[in-house]
């Protein structure tokens, strides 16, 4: 509760690396769950090698 100082808001949604919505909630309180497949995070890790472009200085 933010005691009158701010509103949230929920419609929480669960998305792929791509921003494809894979799961939602509707409106009111919910879970949203959403698979996992190893093999498809496996290949947008090489396909976008973010963690690779950390430096350490």
């Amino acid at each position: 509760h933010h005691y009158g100082e701010r509103r949230s808001y929920g419609h929480a949604l669960i998305a792929d690396p791509w921003g494809t919505v894979v799961a939602q909630c509707g409106p009111g309180e919910g879970v949203a769950v959403a698979p996992i497949d190893p093999t498809f995070i496996e290949t947008v890790r090489h396909a976008v090698p973010s963690l690779q472009h950390r430096r350490i200085r």
